[in-house]
Parts: structure tokens; sequence; C-alpha cells
């Protein structure tokens, strides 16, 4: 006699997108969302990087960064516009730096706060 099965089987959900990979404790609900937002990511980047220079490669991370973390907590709020995030990566960097050639690894993060906290919903 066949065993029952008392559950329905659940595709196991994808954790992994090219070069990318969500962590474990990414929410389900939220991988739809993140795809969308990496498509437009990607889109953008490949058009970016036909402008040619000068292109910040660490922001262009970033901007990824953002959309995953964000999308996490779903605390982005308004349309999601990579060259938008970029833009004001760039800008609140040269007012971190008041003029300075090079910046640091705290410099960045700090950056990256302000702009996450420029977009993040009010709660």
């Amino acid at each position: 006699m066949a065993k029952k099965k008392t559950e329905e089987e659940k595709k196991p959900t994808e954790r992994w997108r090219g070069r990318w990979s969500w962590p474990k404790d990414f929410p389900e609900e939220h991988f739809d969302l993140l795809n969308k937002r990496y498509d437009v990511i990607e889109k953008w980047e490949a058009d970016r990087r036909k402008q040619g220079p000068p292109f910040n490669e660490q922001f262009c991370a970033d901007v990824y960064y953002i959309a995953d973390s964000m999308t996490k907590d779903d605390s982005f709020k308004g349309k999601f516009n990579p060259e938008e995030l970029y833009q004001e990566m760039c800008e609140v960097m040269n007012v971190i730096r008041k003029g300075k050639k090079d910046y640091s690894i705290y410099d960045e993060v700090k950056m990256l706060g302000k702009v996450m906290d420029n977009h993040r919903k009010k709660q």
C-alpha cells in the first residue's frame, strides 16, 4: 500500500539569481519584488556602462545592497530608481568627503545610511 501524502509538496524557493544569492532568512514573500528590482538594476547597469566612465563600481554594488536590504524588511518608499540612488550616493559622498580625493569605508557606510534613510518608509 502506498503512503498517503499528508502535506502538499512545496517547490523549493530559488535562492540564487545568476551571481547573487539571498540569505536563508530572506522572506519568501519578497522574492518576486526583489527579482523585479534586480531586473531594473541590471538593465540600468548595462545602460550606464555603455555611457562609459566615470562609473563608480562600488556605488553600483551598493545599489544592489540597498535593493536587497530594503526589500527584505519592505522599508523602501516610492518608486525604485537605481539611477536616482546612484546620483544621490555621488552627491552625498561629495558632501562627506569635503574635497578629499579618497574616502574610507566609514565614509561609505555613513553615505549608505543617509541615502537609505532618505528612501525609508516612515513608521
